[in-house]
């Protein structure tokens, strides 16, 4: 019984459940739909997936030992999302790299160099091509479809990584000048005090004539005013 339990625990925590897989079989079917509606030129590609995932998840009802029914519901679910996956990581990586380009032109051309605004504008004409491409264009084969999908995962990937490293470099900096700036109003606001403080300390060391009541520099003798001693 404390065996049965534990395994149950163990299928559970690790997401491979009956439930679980039938609940990710029923989203990924609406999934698959829905990337057909918006990428209609690969429509023929995600009906081929549904086709043998389909006959994948048909063979895993008939299975009466649990984890062989749970391990086959696994690889419907996995074929099913075999293309569709594909379009997902692309609009997420190109959603990635918008988010970079954005975070840049939030903090002002003055601030952005020539070769950064350049790869900016190739990135974003980059980003509206693939958009119009992975639409439009006519995929006689799957590989030819994910070819195209590759070499925009690396551009979009390496132009990230590339702005990302500016934008740290540019926050860096910034630190740094506000750690300068610190320092110096540290730095003036302490000579200022030292200042008023040899100020206040000269005044006080001058000499009153007890005559005229005149203040005389500690080291004068006789009164500038009156010409008295001013000290006995």
């Amino acid at each position: 019984m404390l065996l049965s339990l534990g395994f149950m625990f163990i299928l559970i925590s690790c997401g491979s459940s009956i439930e679980g897989e039938t609940t990710r079989w029923e989203n990924s079917l609406s999934e698959a739909e829905a990337a057909k509606l918006k990428y209609n030129n690969i429509s023929k590609f995600i009906d081929e997936d549904i086709v043998l995932a389909k006959k994948k998840w048909e063979e895993a009802l008939t299975i009466k030992e649990e984890k062989a029914a749970i391990d086959k519901m696994a690889i419907a679910n996995r074929i099913i999302k075999q293309t569709y996956s594909l379009v997902s990581e692309y609009e997420k990586n190109a959603e990635s790299l918008e988010r970079s380009i954005n975070s840049i032109e939030k903090i002002g051309e003055v601030n952005i160099t020539t070769l950064i605004s350049q790869v900016i504008t190739d990135a974003k004409s980059k980003i509206a091509d693939s958009k119009v491409k992975l639409k439009n264009n006519t995929f006689e084969t799957r590989n030819d479809f994910k070819l195209l999908l590759d070499s925009y995962k690396k551009y979009f990937k390496d132009t990230k990584n590339e702005l990302d490293e500016f934008k740290s470099a540019l926050d860096k900096k910034e630190k740094e000048l506000e750690k300068l700036n610190t320092t110096t109003n540290t730095q003036e606001s302490s000579s200022s005090s030292t200042e008023k403080l040899d100020t206040k300390s000269q005044v006080s060391s001058d000499i009153k004539c007890k005559y005229c009541k005149t203040l005389n520099s500690s080291t004068n003798v006789k009164c500038k005013n009156c010409g008295a001693a001013l000290k006995d």
